[in-house]
């Protein structure tokens, strides 16, 4: 629970969502960046059991291709969009553009971009490498090494990808 580490002087710094962030502002706590800040970095990550994976890839594939391709629909066809979700949601229509609106969805090139080796916000490498030499530096570099490459696995985007150019 980030705001009683907080309040307890356990930890520094916390990464949380609402109710959290306003616990922590009511008691004099600061919000040090969000992802409205953050252009283009990750902030959704799915994660599986390597065996999983490997034993379910053609689903994972179908699933995330199926994500990937809801959000290229929703960014090309807003209104329309908006008109599927809105009952689900419990919104009227400008409610539902004006929330996404709020949100950058991801398509294709954004998801292979994400899974590139660059160190920038956009790569789950640089945005890990990032956040690890945060904590090693914030715990006196007592941090363990890790090996991004074992940890990410973007081999699923790249296969969709090469399978779309063929």
């Amino acid at each position: 629970d980030v705001p009683t580490l907080l309040q307890e002087g356990k930890i520094k710094a916390g990464v949380c969502y609402e109710p959290c962030i306003s616990t922590i502002l009511n008691y004099g706590g600061v919000v040090i960046t969000d992802s409205k800040e953050l252009r283009g970095a990750i902030v959704d990550v799915y994660v599986a059991k390597k065996s999983h994976l490997d034993n379910n890839r053609e689903a994972y594939i179908r699933v995330i291709k199926s994500i990937v391709e809801a959000g290229e629909y929703y960014n090309e066809n807003t209104l329309e969009s908006a008109d599927i979700m809105k009952d689900k949601l419990g919104m009227n229509r400008q409610e539902v553009v004006d929330t996404f609106d709020k949100l950058e969805i991801p398509d294709l090139r954004d998801n292979e971009t994400a899974f590139s080796r660059n160190s920038g916000y956009s790569s789950l490498y640089g945005l890990s490498r990032k956040a690890h030499n945060f904590l090693s530096e914030t715990n006196g570099n007592n941090a363990k090494n890790i090996d991004f490459d074992l940890l990410i696995n973007g081999s699923l985007v790249d296969e969709i990808v090469k399978n779309q150019q063929e």
